[in-house]
């Protein structure tokens, strides 16, 4: 990469770290490009790698809203970074459920499936097995 090239990349994500960005900058060009690469990494490295892309997209993900959130007002209309910051605490609140309901929940037991094609007048439970 030319010095140049890599001195403007360096210099514009530490504007956008400290909030000096503006917001449509970061809303519509650098969101939308990180959902690229994000996409192409995956892509690139497969799915063996399973834990370790959902801690980089997340890590990812996280470093964005950081930087959204503190470039939020740096636009002409405050209600709209008002408005950014309730979307950022919306998704961070949902990826946080999210995840608490897919690493930490304890699997259901007992019935799960009924089974009507055996015997159409009584039902049939079959239970999970554990993996």
């Amino acid at each position: 990469m030319n010095l140049q090239f890599r001195k403007l990349v360096m210099d514009f994500i530490k504007f956008a770290w400290h909030g000096q960005s503006k917001l449509w900058v970061i809303f519509w060009v650098c969101g939308p490009l990180l959902v690229v690469l994000i996409k192409f990494i995956n892509n690139i490295t497969g799915n063996e790698l399973g834990a370790v892309h959902r801690i980089s997209n997340l890590l990812c993900l996280f470093i964005y809203f950081v930087i959204l959130w503190r470039c939020a007002l740096n636009t002409k209309h405050k209600i709209l970074g008002y408005i950014v910051r309730v979307f950022v605490a919306i998704f961070i609140i949902a990826c946080a459920c999210i995840i608490y309901e897919k690493e930490f929940s304890v699997p259901k037991k007992g019935p799960v499936f009924i089974d009507y094609r055996q015997q159409p007048a009584t039902t049939t439970y079959i239970n999970r097995q554990k993996n």
